[in-house]
């Protein structure tokens, strides 16, 4: 898993998952990540050990680039280019960006460009069978607004989690790790089987395959 605090909160919930996530991590430096994964852990190192990547990141980049979705969106392309090469043999799930708590100009810019690029990465997943988009930000809105519990009530930058929160998040990321344990696994998509993970089952589901994974902007933006 490849992701910045938010990640980290998730923690190891799986017993040959290697959460090599990162405070403050990005899109634009997931080589960071990347060398966290092979330098810290069992990593081989040309990554053919490893059969599922999930990257959680985008956060941190919009801090840097709130109005300019296209930036984030070359950035998490490049990003999936280097996991690809990194890790030959994996299928990559790749996480929305969850929306920020709160009403000021700065978050409510900051979650709109989230949505326009969740809505790439989705349509770039769809069109590749190696990725699968994992649907992680709508769990973190109901009735057209953030759930408050899943959010750290003391944070003024609406970025973090709380444990409830990452409870929420495994249970999407256990649907990529076991889709054969999934109920709506024979759910068609557009142009091949696979599909957005976005309704799941609470289920805790077992492994059935090795699943091994491996600044403008105040401080407070960032993960």
């Amino acid at each position: 898993m490849l992701g910045a605090s938010n990640c980290l909160r998730v923690g190891k919930f799986e017993d040959n998952l290697i959460n090599a996530s990162i405070n403050g991590a990005t899109l634009e430096k997931i080589d960071q990540c990347l060398g966290a994964a092979f330098e810290n852990h069992r990593v081989k190192s040309n990554g053919s050990n490893v059969g599922k990547v999930i990257i959680s990141l985008g956060t941190n980049d919009l801090s840097k680039n709130k109005h300019d979705s296209d930036q984030v969106n070359v950035y998490a392309t490049q990003a999936i280019v280097k996991v690809k090469q990194a890790f030959p043999n994996a299928d990559i799930g790749v996480c929305g960006i969850i929306p920020r708590k709160g009403n000021s100009n700065h978050i409510h810019t900051v979650n709109e460009t989230a949505t326009h690029v969740n809505k790439f990465l989705e349509k770039l997943c769809l069109k590749d069978e190696v990725l699968t988009y994992i649907d992680v930000d709508n769990i973190f809105i109901k009735n057209g607004n953030v759930v408050k519990a899943f959010y750290e009530k003391t944070d003024a930058s609406g970025v973090h989690i709380t444990i409830e929160g990452a409870q929420t998040i495994r249970v999407k990321l256990r649907e990529f790790l076991h889709p054969k344990m999934s109920p709506i696994q024979n759910t068609p998509r557009p142009c091949d089987t696979k599909r957005k993970l976005s309704d799941i089952s609470l289920t805790p589901m077992s492994a059935e395959k090795d699943s091994k994974q491996s600044k403008s902007g105040s401080p407070d933006d960032y993960e």
